[in-house]
């Protein structure tokens, strides 16, 4: 019976992999022609499906490359975050009134580091790496007790996360990461959103304040929505831990 089910979510994270690769090719060549804020945060929103995916596969005993794959799809990512951080903190300087001169340089320096990564010939490689990674067989039956351990991970972060702004945001990478894993596997994930906003839009407020300058109304809303992280935060983490668990 367990490997049965094992055996259908191998099968079902294989489709959702060969998908992702195609999307994945059609995003990057648009983001390579033309490096929008839409476009990175569209192509980064993905990326991380797609890193959820293969870490199930990985968990799944998969053969191959996977590793490899998975430092590929982190330079990646850390270059789009880097560059989508500096996006929201233009937008966000501007509709404060704050000057988006010192960002220009570093926006300049993420969108290089990301024309790098997608360069034709790295672009295919990649797509190539997920399509075999697709094909997975399952090999072991390590699921289970990695994703109690992911939920864990997401218990430790919760309880460090009133230490200080960090933690909170180390909080709500965590709670990214148990999202897209438990959507991946078709699991209800979408009432973790709301929190995960909540606490990037505190960090996208603090960041823009440290990069451009601080302001009074920024800082208030700032704080707004870190208290409104801080009012759901024990029970969504606690809800999404069980879904983590789930048999």
């Amino acid at each position: 019976m367990l490997q049965h089910v094992v055996r259908g979510t191998a099968e079902r994270v294989g489709r959702l992999l060969r998908s992702q690769a195609q999307l994945f090719d059609l995003h990057a060549r648009r983001a390579a022609l033309r490096l929008t804020p839409d476009g990175v945060h569209d192509l980064r929103v993905l990326l991380r499906r797609i890193r959820a995916a293969v870490w199930i596969v990985a968990r799944l005993g998969a053969a191959g490359d996977v590793r490899g794959l998975r430092r590929s799809l982190r330079r990646l990512g850390r270059a789009l975050g880097e560059r989508r951080l500096l996006d929201v903190a233009a937008d966000d300087a501007t509709a404060y009134g704050l000057d988006t001169a010192p960002l220009a340089q570093e926006r300049e320096r993420t969108g290089r580091a990301i024309l790098k990564q997608l360069r034709p010939d790295r672009r295919a490689k990649l797509v190539a790496r997920l399509r075999a990674a697709a094909a997975v067989m399952p090999a072991g039956d390590g699921l289970p007790a990695a994703l109690a351990a992911r939920a864990r991970r997401l218990e430790s972060a919760l309880a460090r996360a009133h230490r200080s702004a960090r933690d909170m945001h180390l909080l709500r990478i965590e709670l990214k990461k148990a999202r897209y894993i438990l959507e991946a596997l078709d699991r209800d994930a979408a009432f973790i959103k709301p929190l995960q906003d909540a606490i990037g839009r505190a960090h996208d407020l603090d960041v823009m304040q440290q990069l451009v300058g601080r302001h009074p109304r920024a800082e208030q809303d700032r704080r707004r929505a870190d208290r409104r992280s801080r009012a759901r935060m024990k029970r969504v983490v606690a809800r999404a831990a069980a879904e983590l668990e789930r048999p």
